[in-house]
């Protein structure tokens, strides 16, 4: 399955949409391929809208949780899934996320999730 992502540079942070993902090895593929190159453009902040078309169960949002902590030290991540009744299972998955040192949070809504983002952004130091 192709996965459609769109990438663009913001105001100091990568605005990324994702589109199509079916599966754990097509999400770890996405998440990988970013975090990867986001070190090679020195990008530290994100905000990411998943649009799947088949969303992962909670298991694998947990373990998806996992590899994004261990390869996105010292990133920060808003993540928008429009898709409510993914809610409950992505917000495990931040736990999993936060509780591992990664500074993220889920949201339902683009607008909430750049200011989150955005307050993140001007509260650091530098």
């Amino acid at each position: 399955m192709a996965v459609k992502i769109d990438r663009e540079l913001r105001d100091g942070y990568a605005f990324v949409r994702f589109e199509g993902q079916e599966s754990y090895e097509d999400a770890l593929c996405f998440w990988k391929e970013l975090l990867q190159e986001s070190e090679v453009r020195d990008e530290k902040y994100f905000l990411v809208v998943g649009e799947p078309k088949k969303p992962l169960t909670p298991y694998e949002v947990q373990m998806l949780c996992l590899e994004i902590a261990r390869m996105g030290k010292g990133k920060t991540i808003a993540y928008v899934d429009p898709h409510r009744e993914d809610y409950g299972a992505n917000m495990a998955g931040e736990k999993v996320a936060v509780n591992r040192g990664m500074n993220t949070q889920v949201f339902t809504s683009e607008k909430d999730a750049k200011e989150w983002l955005e307050l993140h952004r001007e509260n650091q130091p530098g």
